[in-house]
């Protein structure tokens, strides 16, 4: 159980998220890890960043919490921060369901950060955000 492939899943079924990204729920320009070389902007990269496992000290835990880290990049700021937006009201909170096999409990918004780079002399605009996800298992 991978919160990553749950969350894929959500942005990926949002028409508000890829009328953002130029993609579709069957082509969504949301990636696992890393884009492919190559790619045009904008784009999503939704990463693991960490697991803290619930200790019932009774048997297995029956729900973990992943924190899932999803970056958005652009060319322009505006977009990115549109991006950012839009994802935040899609995934904080949701209902309880399951997506890609994950079962999720909760959804919730932990911290957002921006910076700014310039790769092959063009600017790159990148807000990283964290959210926190209870999974059951």
């Amino acid at each position: 159980m991978n919160a990553k492939h749950a969350i894929l899943k959500i942005l990926a079924a949002s028409a508000t998220f890829n009328a953002l990204i130029g993609g579709t729920e069957a082509a969504a320009k949301i990636y696992y890890n890393r884009a492919p070389q190559g790619n045009t902007h904008p784009y999503c990269i939704v990463r693991l960043q960490d697991t803290d496992a619930n200790d019932t000290k009774s048997g297995p835990s029956n729900f973990d919490y992943q924190y899932v880290q999803v970056l958005h990049m652009a060319t322009t700021e505006d977009v990115c921060a549109q991006m950012a937006a839009a994802a935040r009201l899609i995934l904080d909170r949701i209902s309880e369901g399951t997506w890609n096999t994950v079962t999720v409990a909760s959804i919730q918004f932990q911290s957002s950060s921006d910076f700014d780079d310039f790769i092959e002399d063009k600017p790159m605009y990148t807000t990283e955000q964290i959210y926190k996800v209870m999974v059951r298992s």
